[in-house]
Formats: structure tokens, sequence, C-alpha cells
């Protein structure tokens, strides 16, 4: 995954990060752990999808094993996260993991969208 991929994720992270942070400390702790398990789901799940070769016929077999890959470690993580972390807000975690996971994915499309715009060009 590129650089300024993984840059785009980490800044939806620490800027759902802050903004909660107003709420109080266990906010900002909390969005930064429901912000970063979307980020690392979707890092997984985009690494998977594009490790295999694009081939026409194993690009649904891909897309599956993807958001397998994304769906099963946020819960894994998840489940870390309830069973570590003492307090926390659910519905902070809950609220910026499910918008991580519509985020992520746009990060994803606009800086591959570049990329492709950018080799076409030069």
């Amino acid at each position: 995954m590129g650089r300024k991929i993984v840059q785009g994720l980490l800044s939806y992270v620490l800027a759902a990060s802050v903004i909660a942070s107003v709420f109080g400390w266990s906010a900002g702790y909390s969005a930064f752990l429901g912000g970063g398990i979307a980020a690392l789901a979707t890092s997984a799940s985009v690494w998977v999808g594009f490790r295999f070769t694009a081939n026409a016929g194993i690009a649904a077999l891909n897309v599956i094993r993807s958001e397998f890959a994304k769906y099963s470690l946020a819960a894994v993580l998840m489940v870390l996260v309830f069973k570590f972390v003492a307090s926390i807000e659910e519905i902070i975690f809950f609220s910026v993991m499910f918008v991580g996971f519509l985020v992520a994915p746009c990060v994803v499309y606009y800086h591959e969208a570049i990329r492709k715009q950018r080799k076409m060009v030069g």
C-alpha cells in the first residue's frame, strides 16, 4: 500500500481523536481506537485485495477475500479492545469506527485514482 494512503488513513484517525477529545480524555482514546481499527482493517483489505494478480476470473474471489480479512481483523481487534481497555465510550468508539469504514475506502480510491492519472499523463 502506498505511503500516501497510509498518511490519509492516519490523518483521519488523528482528526477524529482530536475532535472527540473535546468531550473528554476517554472519548479521545475511544475515537483513536475506533479509527485505528477501521484504518488497520481497511489496510488489510487493500493488501489482500491487491496482493493477487488482476485476473478477471479471480476478481470476485479477491473481493470476498479482502472483505473477509477486513471484517475478521476488525472483529478480533474489537474483542481485544473491549477485553483490555477499562473505560471506553462505546458510542464514540463505534461511531468513529463506522465512519472510518466509510472514509477509509474513499481515501484509498482517491489516492489510487490520482496515481493512475499521473501514470497516464507522464
